[in-house]
């Protein structure tokens, strides 16, 4: 249901039918991933405070799996919309240190340079 709802751009819809999986099935297997679903709903939704929570919750509980770089960038921009430049450098640094795992995609290392410059620029540096 909530895949239909973001194929065809209701996102309002999608979010509360995640918000719904979420609420009522706590101990399914795709309950981490309905969370970084829901965060990115929020953003497409133009909700960035909503997104934060749900970002969160998969990056503490999949800090090895292989969407975990995508999770970090999606909550960075929720920072940078939200202003908070700092957030954004902290994630960006994470996601560009020799020491991350897993290791980020180029286009990803990209995206993290992008978002990092935005966050100098926000900040007036």
């Amino acid at each position: 249901e909530a895949q239909h709802a973001v194929r065809t751009n209701d996102f309002d819809s999608a979010a509360r039918s995640l918000d719904r999986l979420l609420a009522r099935y706590p101990a399914s297997p795709g309950y981490l991933e309905a969370h970084l679903q829901l965060g990115e709903v929020q953003l497409l939704r133009q909700k960035p405070a909503l997104a934060i929570a749900p970002l969160k919750v998969y990056l503490q509980a999949k800090r090895s799996d292989p969407k975990v770089n995508h999770a970090r960038i999606r909550l960075a921009q929720a920072y940078f919309e939200l202003g908070q430049h700092e957030n954004v450098l902290a994630l960006s640094n994470e996601l560009l240190s020799d020491s991350v795992k897993p290791k980020p995609s180029e286009e990803q290392r990209l995206e993290s340079l992008l978002i990092k410059a935005q966050a100098y620029t926000g900040m007036g540096e």
